[in-house]
């Protein structure tokens, strides 16, 4: 039994081992910026100063993280802005979208990378704000900004469109990564206010402890100009926030600062990549054979290391990965890395169940030919549990009692039937008559007297002519109706007392073989169901033992989701974990 290979195409824009591995080295690159915000050394007195309340390295590290990817958020949509103008124009000149984009500052590659990791949400808000883009095919260029430790071009028509707000706060090279040391408070938020009597001014600078209040709805934001108040919003308020956002500021400003972190938290999905040695050469294929459970499963199914970073760097060229999806999976397919740990548990195990049963390799250890080996002889014997469940039952089903059952059972309802049809005939003639009688009784009443005296009632010859034909034709009636009544009741008496016992009979016979074959088939279907387990499910010395689904020596493995959790300082925490805009 071969290991069957997926049919899904591959695509350049995650089988290209070029790709592959610029994502991997990008990544080392915005993981760098994080650590050093972490870990600035020296650097440390260039970044806002910690809030009341908080102290210690560990929260220190956390706040200056923090602090870097707020203001990142803050400058996202404006890089966006602006490259939805480059994409503008660059169509109205003609030229050929998609060779040459304004790159990213290196601290808003961070959001930009988590943003369209969550593919649903990254078309919902491209196309909402800056559609141009979306249409225009924009990917992260990641090649670009690996090619070179600076684009000029790329600062110049920032600073042509943003004179007052710095490209660069991060500078970065092979070795380092070091903060701007030219800009005073290089971290706060710099933004332009939309109010009436600042909107023509350069952008004003709000403090980061100020932001982070404002930003999470505790405090509300004051111009340093004009002293306009921007009011603290509502928990929940989403659209409130958006529609805020985009009156403030001119702009929208998605909630992503914390995004990143599930990524570039410690232990976590990048630092596993990192410390991997390179890249196994059956990871597209992998992939490819992954899209093709989730098509034609439906499961929620968890990848590996290895195929998670193809998922991504699939991901990394929006337009192309849903046009993907929606060709050959027939929809799109989002990335969800915060599925609860229970739920993730459990399509741990049916992942890997699936992965066997369809592919005939360990999900977990593919390379082991001895376990391959092993799931294919167990295949085997799952396979043959079925064709024998089938063939006891198809037996069971064709033995001689079973048919001399059925035989008697279709002979005994038949004769019911026809005695039914013969009762329901007699029933309906004598309520027939019975309606006779009515019609009868009700002309007797219509004959009204010529003469009422006290009780007495006198008729005209006419009408008591008629008064003693209709209580003869009453009479006959009467006595045809009781006549149909009696065969209605005999034949009633009959079908039930005699012909119905042998139809309930053969009901019960048949009744107690139903019971024994349905206890056949649960039986059997527990055979089925431990061999399928066996298929996927590791076992030594006969006794079963849990892959090892964490191993972090292993492209085969995967991310625990306790290892995800970052904590920030309280102060800041996320509301409920909704999309929030301000």
């Amino acid at each position: 039994m071969e290991t069957l290979k997926s049919t899904l195409p591959e695509q350049a824009e995650f089988s290209s081992p070029q790709r592959l591995a610029n994502h991997i080295t990008f990544m080392r690159k915005l993981k760098s910026i994080l650590d050093y915000a972490r870990y600035p050394g020296r650097d440390a007195s260039r970044f806002p100063a910690l809030p009341a309340g908080c102290g210690g390295e560990d929260q220190a590290a956390q706040w200056r993280v923090q602090c870097i990817l707020m203001s990142a958020e803050m400058r996202y949509p404006m890089y966006l802005k602006l490259l939805e103008a480059h994409m503008l124009q660059s169509e109205k000149n003609g030229r050929r979208q998609g060779l040459e984009m304004v790159v990213p500052p290196w601290d808003v590659a961070i959001i930009f990378y988590a943003h369209m990791l969550a593919p649903f949400n990254y078309k919902r808000d491209i196309e909402q704000f800056f559609p141009k883009m979306w249409q225009g095919r924009a990917e992260l260029p990641i090649a670009q900004m690996l090619a070179s430790e600076h684009d000029d071009a790329s600062e110049a028509a920032w600073n042509k469109m943003y004179p007052s707000i710095p490209y660069r706060i991060l500078a970065l090279n092979d070795k380092f990564v070091s903060i701007s040391s030219s800009i005073y408070n290089p971290v706060d938020i710099r933004y332009h206010c939309f109010s009436t009597a600042c909107r023509a001014k350069p952008a004003r600078v709000f403090s980061m402890a100020s932001w982070v209040k404002y930003r999470v709805g505790t405090a509300g934001l004051t111009c340093p100009s004009c002293r306009a108040v921007r009011p603290k919003s509502e928990r929940g308020a989403q659209d409130t926030i958006l529609k805020d956002s985009q009156a403030r500021f001119g702009m929208p400003i998605f909630n992503l600062w914390d995004s990143p972190l599930r990524q570039f938290c410690k232990d976590g999905f990048v630092d596993r990549i990192l410390a991997l040695p390179a890249l196994p050469a059956n990871a597209v294929e992998r992939y490819l054979r992954f899209l093709q459970l989730i098509k034609e499963t439906g499961e929620t199914v968890v990848p590996t290391l290895d195929i998670d970073l193809c998922w991504h760097t699939h991901q990394l060229a929006p337009f192309a990965y849903l046009t993907y999806c929606v060709t050959h999976l027939g929809r799109q397919i989002n990335h969800d890395d915060t599925i609860r740990t229970e739920t993730r548990s459990t399509a741990q195990d049916m992942t890997a169940r699936l992965w066997a049963l369809k592919y005939g390799e360990s999900y977990f250890d593919p390379t082991n030919k001895g376990r391959t080996e092993e799931i294919r002889q167990r295949r085997i014997a799952y396979d043959n549990a079925i064709e024998q469940k089938a063939v006891i039952l198809q037996q069971f089903d064709n033995d001689v009692s079973q048919k001399d059952l059925q035989e008697s059972l279709r002979l005994a309802q038949a004769k019911v039937d026809e005695e039914k049809r013969k009762w329901t005939a007699a029933k309906d003639s004598a309520n027939a008559m019975l309606a006779q009688i009515r019609q009868t009784q009700a002309a007797k009443q219509a004959v009204r007297p010529t003469l009422r005296l006290f009780k007495a009632r006198f008729y005209s010859k006419p009408q008591q002519a008629e008064l003693e034909r209709l209580d003869r034709q009453l009479y006959a009636e009467k006595k045809e109706h009781h006549d149909r009544h009696q065969v209605d009741a005999a034949l009633k008496n009959e079908l039930y007392s005699y012909w119905m016992p042998p139809l309930n009979k053969c009901h019960a016979a048949l009744g107690v073989e139903a019971n024994k074959r349905r206890a056949l088939q649960q039986l059997l279907e527990r055979e089925v169901d431990e061999a399928e387990a066996r298929c996927w499910q590791r076992e030594v010395d006969g006794v079963p033992r849990m892959e090892n689904y964490y191993d972090a020596r292993s492209w085969y493995s995967m991310v625990p989701s306790e290892v995800t959790r970052f904590e920030v300082p309280a102060q800041t925490t996320r509301w409920g974990g909704i999309f929030v805009y301000m």
